[in-house]
């Protein structure tokens, strides 16, 4: 069975040891300390199916991060956790390409199903079309092609 790549970004060690222990199960787990880590990892051909990111790290913050992985990988899902209480920073980083964002402390089975999700919809083609109807009339079809 394939088990995705996930790359984990936090330059926290007990979290990224934390969430490698709870992922690896299920995932190949590859973590990194800092963005610059995570980018030199990236520019030798390592290619995540998903990305757990800290917002707050050195070197470059995590909404510079993000918008440098969508340059990277543009379907690639990305979750971004942070302590932060301000939504303005959670907006920040949801607008610069984040699918999503956990505040922390979060249970990890959350992010698990968080994370599911999105490898399912960005890896999953649709496999029929879907009836667009109003009050009982079709109005045809939304446009989903077959695979």
């Amino acid at each position: 069975m394939h088990k995705p790549e996930l790359l984990i970004v936090d330059d926290a060690p007990m979290m990224t040891r934390f969430l490698e222990l709870f992922f690896s199960e299920n995932y190949t787990v590859t973590c990194c300390n800092s963005p610059m880590d995570a980018l030199d990892k990236l520019s030798i051909g390592y290619q995540p199916e998903i990305i757990v990111s800290d917002l707050q790290m050195p070197d470059m913050s995590g909404t510079a991060f993000v918008k440098a992985m969508r340059k990277m990988f543009p379907s690639c899902p990305i979750i971004v956790i942070s302590g932060l209480k301000e939504s303005n920073k959670r907006l920040k980083v949801l607008e610069a390409g984040a699918d999503d964002f956990v505040p922390k402390p979060f249970h990890p089975a959350e992010l698990k199903v968080r994370m599911q999700k999105l490898i399912e919809r960005t890896q999953t083609p649709p496999t029929e079309e879907i009836l667009w109807s109003r009050n009982g009339k079709n109005l045809g079809f939304l446009g989903i092609s077959l695979s």
